[in-house]
């Protein structure tokens, strides 16, 4: 049973890392200022964290929970973090959301860390996109 949840989990991280990666292929609006490309790139790193949150919090409110709720809150608390360091300094957060992403998930038990993995990675990507 928890294997199915798993892997149904993945298969969703799969699917919705696919989506996204075809939604993150629209190029960014030509003539922004650099601050408009920072919020623009901003906006798309947000999604992506929104749906590392509400993955932890959906699997920690499964009967048997996927997800523990001290995982999810930490998820909740990072993710809450991150989004407050984005929209405090607009230029230049990159580095610093990475690095809390890189934080959080060392700080994971290890299963809960393989069923996140997809969607930190999905976020770290578009982190670096935003750094170009």
């Amino acid at each position: 049973m928890m294997r199915r949840i798993g892997q149904t989990l993945a298969l969703t991280a799969l699917l919705t890392a696919s989506i996204l990666t075809m939604e993150g292929c629209k190029h960014i609006p030509p003539n922004l200022n650099p601050q408009a490309t920072a919020a623009w790139y901003g906006t798309q790193v947000i999604r992506n964290l929104d749906l590392l949150r509400d993955i932890a919090q959906d699997g920690s409110a499964t009967t048997p929970p996927v997800i523990s709720i001290v995982t999810a809150r930490k998820v909740t608390l990072y993710h809450e973090s991150a989004i407050k360091t984005i929209h405090s300094i607009p230029l230049g957060w990159q580095s610093i959301v990475s690095s809390g992403l890189d934080e959080l998930a060392k700080d994971l038990p290890k299963a809960e860390a393989q069923q996140l993995g997809p969607y930190i990675a999905l976020a770290k990507t578009v982190i670096q996109e935003a750094t170009r």
